[in-house]
């Protein structure tokens, strides 16, 4: 929910808002029209925010790391995989959000090369790693990527506009 964030800054061509209540509504499928449309964005500019800086945090990467581990464990150790396969054949709501966390795995490479330009990383066979090990991937990423760099620029001037 966090990362969500970040994308709704700046408007762009495509507004970010009706994306990120239509993800909330309907899960990936409502973020895929507004990835189909947006542009790339390969620069961060302007100042952080707390919001950001608390997601852009190797601790906050540490912490959603750790919990997701966490949660694996147990529903791998309590969990009745019968059971979810039965709800998962007979119930479209757990057949749908199966399904809508497999699209997740497959469409996050299309964000993920942005935020390494960003972050100035540039090699492949990070993107790949990060890419091809669904969940753990992303979220192992996340406490090891490089923190944004603000603008100079407009750090430089931002005291001096304020004041005006």
């Amino acid at each position: 929910m966090l990362a969500s964030y970040s994308f709704m800054r700046k408007p762009k061509i495509y507004p970010r808002l009706p994306a990120f209540i239509a993800s909330n509504g309907a899960g990936i499928i409502g973020l895929i029209p507004y990835l189909v449309l947006r542009q790339p964005q390969q620069e961060f500019s302007g100042r952080k925010d707390m919001l950001i800086k608390i997601s852009d945090s190797r601790w906050t990467g540490f912490l959603i790391l750790l919990t997701t581990i966490w949660l694996l464990a147990w529903a791998w150790l309590n969990g009745d995989w019968g059971d979810y396969v039965r709800q998962w054949q007979s119930i479209p709501f757990v057949h749908l959000i199966t399904w809508d966390c497999c699209l997740m795995a497959v469409i996050f490479p299309s964000l993920l090369g942005d935020d390494m330009a960003r972050r100035g990383l540039s090699d492949d066979r990070i993107f790949w790693a990060v890419s091809l090990v669904p969940l753990l991937g992303p979220l192992v990423y996340l406490c090891l990527r490089p923190p944004l760099t603000e603008s100079a620029t407009e750090i430089a001037t931002f005291p001096r506009t304020a004041r005006n």
